[in-house]
C-alpha cells in the first residue's frame, strides 16, 4: 500500500517536519478537548511516532495507539518505553477504516491530521463511522484535518493532491467536515493555527478558535469536537 510505504519511509523524519509552535497548538487543543482522566481508555487514531500518544499517557490515560505504519509505531513504542509509559500504551497496526476495537468500548478518541489522507470520499466517511462505532454512548472525540481555508481558495490552491507524489491529501471546508460528523451529538468545528508562524502561540490561537466562523476561514487546520 502506497500510504503505508510512504509513512514507513517518512517515520524517521516526521518529528522534524512540524514546527514546535504547530505541534504545541495542535496537541494542546486535542488534549484539552478530550480531558483524559487517569484510567480512561483513549484511542490515538493515526498515532504515528507518538506526538499525541505521550501527552495522553502522561495524563494517566490508557492509550491505544493505532497506525497503519509499523515503523512509526516502533518509534512510538520506543518513546513510550523511554518515558516510562510503556505499560500504559498498547500499539496496534491497523487501518483506520477497519478498527479492531469492540463496539462502544472506548471513552475518548483523538486524531491529528489523519482524515485528510484517506481516499476516496466513501472511505473517509467509513473512518468517521468507525470512530462513532467504537465510542461509548456519551464518548468524546477530538480531531484535526486540513482546512481549505479562505487564503487557499483565494490562491486557487488545489483541493486535493499528494505530498512528494506518494501521500494523498484532501482539504475540507468547515461545513463539509461538520456534515461528516452529522450523526454525532453536538459536533463543533472551528479552526486552529490561525495566525502566521511568527505569531503562532497557543493563547492567541485560542482566542480566535473561540470564534468559529472566523477560525474556520483562517485556520491551517480544522478542529472538530463531538460526542457520540
Amino acid at each position: 500500500m502506497l500510504e503505508r510505504r510512504a509513512r514507513d519511509n517518512d517515520s524517521n523524519r516526521y518529528d522534524e517536519s512540524l514546527s514546535p509552535s504547530h505541534n504545541a497548538i495542535e496537541v494542546r487543543a486535542i488534549v484539552s478537548a478530550l480531558r483524559p482522566a487517569r484510567g480512561e481508555t483513549v484511542v490515538d487514531l493515526g498515532a504515528g511516532t507518538g506526538r499525541l500518544t505521550l501527552p495522553l499517557a502522561r495524563r494517566g490515560a490508557k492509550v491505544v495507539a493505532v497506525d497503519l505504519s509499523l515503523r512509526s509505531l516502533e518509534i512510538n513504542r520506543q518513546k513510550c518505553e523511554e518515558a516510562g509509559l510503556g505499560d500504559q500504551v498498547v500499539h496496534v497496526m491497523a487501518d483506520a477504516c477497519h478498527l479492531p476495537i469492540r463496539t462502544s468500548s472506548i471513552e475518548k478518541l483523538g486524531s491529528g491530521m489523519l482524515l485528510e489522507h484517506i481516499t476516496p470520499a466513501q472511505e473517509r466517511k467509513r473512518c468517521v463511522e468507525e470512530i462513532h462505532r467504537v465510542l461509548r454512548p456519551g464518548g468524546r472525540m477530538a480531531i484535526t484535518a486540513y482546512n481549505y481555508s479562505w487564503s487557499l481558495r483565494r490562491r486557487r490552491a488545489p483541493r486535493e493532491g499528494s505530498h512528494n507524489g506518494d501521500l494523498y491529501f484532501y482539504r475540507f471546508e468547515g461545513a463539509e467536515l461538520a456534515g461528516l460528523l452529522g450523526h454525532f451529538r453536538n459536533p463543533r468545528v472551528s479552526g486552529i493555527l490561525n495566525l502566521p508562524k511568527r505569531l503562532a502561540v497557543p493563547a492567541l490561537d485560542r482566542v480566535i478558535r473561540a470564534l468559529p466562523p472566523l477560525a474556520v476561514q483562517s485556520g491551517e487546520l480544522l478542529f472538530a469536537v463531538a460526542h457520540r
